[in-house]
C-alpha cells in the first residue's frame, strides 16, 4: 500500500472510532437542588442543540457521588455542593437561596414570608448522615447562625420523602427557591425574612477527562445556568477539550 492509501485508511478508522465514541452516553448525576429548574432546561437545551447527544442520568445519594466519579462510574456531577478531592475539578456555578417548606395549614397558607425565629420553634427535617453529611450540617447551620439549636427529624435525603414528612406535620425543611410555586400536596413554600446561608452549587468532573462530549455538556450547562440565575460564574472547561482533543 502507498503511504497515501495507508494515511486514508488510518483516517477512516479514526472517523469510525470518533463515531463510536460520540454514541457513548455521558454519565451524569444531578443533585436534587438542580432537578427542579436546571435539569429540565438542560435536557431541553441539549436536545435543541444536538438531538443525538446521549446522556444517562444516575440517581445517587451524595455520599456515593464522589467515589463514583473517581472510579469512572460517572463522568459529571451536576449542581452539587463543592467537591474537594484529588483528581476532580470543581467549578462553582450558582448560589441557591433557601425557602421554608411547611405543612399546608391555615397559619402558613397565605404567609408572604416567615421569620427564622418562628421556624426555630418547629422540628427541622434533615437528611441522615449516611446519605449526606453536608446536607444535614448545612440545614442545621442555617438555624445555628441565629443562635438556635434545632430539634431535628432525620429522613432519607430524597426530597419527596422529606416533603411527605412535612405534609404529615412532622416539621419543616429548607428547600430550594426553585421549588416555589411547584405543586406538592400538603406543602407550602414560604420565603424566609432573614438572609440565611445559601447553598453553593457547581459542577465536578475528573480533571484528566478532556473529551469533546464533556466539553459540550459543560458549555451547555454554563449557558443554561447563566440564563437561569444572576449568580453564574465563568465555567472553565478542560483545556484539552477546548482545543478539540477527545478521549471519549
Amino acid at each position: 500500500l502507498s503511504s497515501r492509501k495507508i494515511l486514508a485508511e488510518v483516517q477512516n478508522v479514526h472517523l469510525k472510532i470518533q463515531g463510536i465514541e460520540a454514541r457513548i452516553p455521558l454519565r451524569v448525576c444531578c443533585s436534587q437542588a438542580g432537578q427542579f429548574e436546571i435539569l429540565p432546561k438542560m435536557l431541553q437545551k441539549l436536545h435543541d442543540v444536538d438531538p443525538d447527544f446521549q446522556v444517562d442520568f444516575y440517581p445517587m445519594v451524595p455520599e456515593e457521588r464522589v467515589q463514583s466519579l473517581l472510579s469512572g462510574k460517572l463522568d459529571v456531577l451536576m449542581m452539587v455542593a463543592p467537591v474537594q478531592a484529588n483528581g476532580i475539578t470543581f467549578q462553582h456555578l450558582s448560589s441557591d437561596s433557601a425557602v421554608a417548606g411547611l405543612p399546608d395549614l391555615p397559619q402558613y397558607r397565605n404567609l408572604k414570608s416567615i421569620s427564622i425565629h418562628e421556624l426555630a420553634t418547629l422540628p427541622l427535617i434533615v437528611s441522615n448522615e449516611r446519605d449526606c453529611r453536608h446536607c444535614k450540617q448545612l440545614a442545621i447551620s442555617r438555624l445555628e447562625a441565629f443562635g438556635y439549636v434545632p430539634q431535628t427529624v432525620e429522613s432519607s435525603v430524597n426530597i419527596n420523602v422529606q416533603l411527605a414528612l412535612v405534609a404529615a406535620n412532622k416539621g419543616f425543611v429548607f428547600a430550594s427557591e426553585a421549588m416555589v410555586g411547584m405543586p406538592f400536596t400538603g406543602v407550602v413554600f414560604v420565603p424566609i425574612k432573614e438572609p440565611v446561608p445559601k447553598s453553593r452549587l457547581g459542577v465536578a468532573w475528573r480533571t484528566t477527562d478532556s473529551s469533546k462530549s464533556l466539553h459540550f455538556f459543560l458549555k451547555t450547562l454554563a449557558q443554561v445556568v447563566q440564563a437561569s440565575t444572576s449568580h453564574m460564574e465563568y465555567l472553565r472547561v478542560p483545556s484539552a477539550a477546548r482545543d478539540g482533543q477527545s478521549n471519549r
